[in-house]
């Protein structure tokens, strides 16, 4: 998923005060480096420029991460985290149809997006596109992420097949896997032409055809 970035707003900073000083620091470095690579890549991104930013002495960073790469792996795992907790609390309402719930969790992410002027995206896609040939944590980290997120969606998925509103001919699964193929090709056409349409179209096809049973499409 996205995060809102803009105005220099890091993700999971209202947490930090229930921790221990050192985890602390741990997740002070975490949260602004989920910032620094989605606004400026792995390779733009530098260790003394995350330290500096958060007034965290460079020694103390080795404390904590053995490497960059190291550094870069934690920090998808930290925003892993925090986009489940994202999709559970989006996704977890039974009183609104399954897709619908995810069309309005797409929309809430491109409205983030056009916020940014679609310089940021999904971290994961991001990331993996720009080192996952090169580091192999990095890559596996980001597949973990994504497939983590393809789960969230098959579930709730698969809720739409019990009731009835979500085509049964394919499986949840199958479908999660589209629709995380079809967020992360959105997100990046929308960078490319600087407009939610790419992120509409997916939203309008496959919640509003595609996945819906024979008989509604």
């Amino acid at each position: 998923m996205t995060y809102k970035t803009t105005g220099h707003i890091i993700p999971g900073m209202e947490t930090m005060a229930k921790t221990p000083r050192g985890e602390e620091k741990r997740r002070l470095l975490l949260a602004r480096g989920a910032v620094m690579l989605m606004e400026k890549g792995y390779h733009g991104t530098g260790i003394q420029e995350v330290v500096d930013s958060v007034k965290v002495p460079k020694g103390s960073f080795y404390n904590y991460f053995d490497s960059k790469e190291h550094f870069a792996r934690e920090v998808i795992r930290f925003s892993a985290a925090l986009t489940m907790d994202e999709l559970d609390a989006q996704l977890a309402r039974d009183d609104v149809e399954a897709l619908q719930l995810i069309a309005e969790c797409f929309e809430r992410q491109g409205c983030h997006c056009e916020e940014s002027e679609f310089r940021e995206g999904c971290i994961f896609g991001n990331l993996a596109a720009e080192v996952a040939e090169s580091s192999e944590v990095c890559r596996h980290a980001a597949a973990e992420a994504m497939e983590a997120m393809g789960r969230k969606y098959r579930d709730v998925l698969a809720r739409g097949q019990r009731e009835g509103t979500v085509r049964s001919d394919v499986s949840a699964g199958e479908l999660a896997e589209l629709l995380v193929n079809a967020w992360e090709g959105a997100v990046l056409r929308m960078k490319v032409v600087k407009s939610k349409r790419p992120l509409e179209q997916v939203v309008g096809l496959l919640m509003g055809k595609f996945f819906r049973p024979a008989d509604e499409r």
